[in-house]
């Protein structure tokens, strides 16, 4: 994890990560996420609805579901594979597929909020802020 300099600035970086890997790079996101939920104080959920419970207990609105391509089909109803990207919404949070496996998701607050990423060729940099995400483990 990045820290803030004394000057304010987040350094950043790139990482090889080729499109059709990013799956990989997001699981490993929920992973670290979950694994340092209970030094910052962050919630470790069990379900979406509890997830998206913790957000409004701070006053916050989440806005991002984040799930692999078979829970996508369920929460949009749909009966073939989704594709990875955005595919839709549920409620007020869109829904973002990847490569997660099925017994994880995430749920984040608007992307603006949450961080950015950029992707250039097969190299990809992200800068997040982790209290923005709720990783949910069923």
């Amino acid at each position: 994890m990045t820290h803030k300099s004394s000057d304010h600035v987040v350094r950043y970086g790139f990482t090889p990560c080729p499109a059709h890997e990013e799956g990989v790079l997001t699981t490993e996101l929920a992973r670290v996420l979950w694994e340092l939920a209970p030094t910052h104080g962050w919630p470790r959920c069990t379900s979406v609805s509890e997830a998206v419970a913790s957000f409004l207990q701070q006053g916050l609105d989440a806005r991002t579901l984040v799930v692999s391509s078979a829970v996508a089909r369920t929460v949009l109803g749909r009966e073939n594979d989704v594709p990875e990207g955005l595919a839709g919404t549920v409620g007020r949070l869109q829904v973002l597929v990847t490569g997660l496996p099925e017994n994880v998701s995430l749920v984040a607050l608007a992307p603006a909020r949450a961080g950015y990423g950029v992707r250039t060729g097969d190299n990809i940099g992200l800068v997040i802020r982790p209290a923005a995400f709720r990783v949910v483990e069923t």
